[in-house]
């Protein structure tokens, strides 16, 4: 079985003593070789980690900081994940920053979506940040070196990613134009199936 999730980034705001919870504002997947003109941004799921064939995904969310109010100073970030169901656990998962801008598309897949459909104009691919337009500067999305954060998805329920790197991650995003967009990896021969739920930030 294929691990199911959804996403939320809860934010702290502690001189407010406030929560922020953030949805992504899009997400899509990466699909590697051999299926780099693949896409399903528009899809009700996404992906991330290895298939049966050795075929990687990526998945790609984005979040638009805008609702955390000006001058707000973070405390804490969480991204939390709602797993259904999965194989092969343990599986470590990890989240780093995409440093350049991607289109989410309109290409849905059929089924379960873990093929994906071929890719139309203006969707993220393996090797497009939108398809028609800018490349990736290297194939598989353009990533910071080191990972935000790293958790261990141990069977069906919630898993939570959290750390400084996802707080300054957000930090940086308050900042025009006020996105954030994460990459997950599943870095074992375990794919996870995700899908969005929403995120929170507290800042004081």
């Amino acid at each position: 079985m294929k691990p199911l999730f959804t996403a939320f980034l809860f934010l702290s705001l502690p001189l407010s003593g406030a929560t922020v919870i953030l949805s992504p504002s899009a997400d899509a997947t990466l699909y590697g070789p051999p299926s780099e003109a693949i896409a399903d941004g528009a899809g009700d799921w996404f992906f991330a980690g290895v298939n049966a064939d050795g075929n990687i995904r990526r998945a790609l969310l984005e979040f638009d900081t805008s609702l955390i109010p000006a001058g707000s100073v973070i405390s804490a970030v969480e991204l939390r994940l709602v797993v259904d169901r999965g194989r092969l656990f343990p599986s470590p998962l990890t989240a780093q920053r995409v440093t350049a801008s991607w289109n989410e598309g309109i290409t849905n897949a059929s089924g379960r979506e873990g093929q994906g459909s071929p890719a139309q104009g203006g969707d993220v691919t393996w090797a497009f940040r939108e398809l028609g337009g800018s490349a990736w500067s290297t194939p598989g999305g353009d990533f910071a070196p080191t990972e935000s954060a790293a958790a261990q998805v141990t069977g069906a329920g919630v898993v939570t990613l959290s750390g400084p790197g996802l707080v300054s991650d957000v930090s940086s995003g308050s900042l025009i134009p006020r996105k954030i967009t994460a990459g997950s990896f599943a870095w074992s021969n375990t794919l996870l199936r995700l899908r969005t739920a929403s995120s929170r930030a507290q800042t004081p």
